[in-house]
């Protein structure tokens, strides 16, 4: 499981900035927080795999 960490709209009122954070319990092959950039409801930018579902 993952907890919003952050959000942040940007000046332009359509891109956001969302920050993930996994819980202690939780196994992953990510090791840090997961960030993405949305904008318009699609994912433009990720700091992850977004096509995969982590183990």
């Amino acid at each position: 499981m993952y907890f919003l960490t952050a959000v942040n709209l940007k000046e332009d009122n359509r891109a956001w900035w969302l920050v993930l954070e996994p819980a202690f319990n939780v196994t992953s092959r990510y090791n840090h927080f997961l960030r993405f950039t949305m904008l318009d409801r699609k994912i433009i930018w990720a700091n992850f795999d977004i096509n995969t579902t982590p183990a």
